[in-house]
């Protein structure tokens, strides 16, 4: 599984000149790439009760979910934070 602090670090890593809207727009373009070819969101593995697919398939929901969590939240997501991905070989 990939959460979507690492998805921010990885954008961060490749583009360290990206900070705030357009670091997170970056990565937010990034989280829908990864839904389109069959990511999987869900809650983090760290919650209460696990990794848990979230019931809306939408990708624009999605990523608009994403989006406004990430802003209520008020910082960049660490390790517990927002949304977990599951890869599609492990989502069959």
């Amino acid at each position: 599984m990939i959460g979507l602090w690492q998805i921010v670090d990885r954008v961060r890593e490749t583009s360290p000149e990206l900070a705030g809207e357009r670091l997170v727009s970056e990565s937010l373009n990034l989280v829908r790439d990864m839904l389109v070819v069959g990511f999987k969101a869900g809650s983090s593995p760290y919650a209460p009760n696990g990794f848990k697919l979230w019931p809306n398939k939408d990708t624009d929901a999605i990523v608009e979910k994403i989006g406004q969590d990430w802003a209520l939240l008020g910082r960049d997501p660490d390790l517990a934070d927002i949304v977990w991905f599951l890869p599609p070989a492990l989502n069959n």
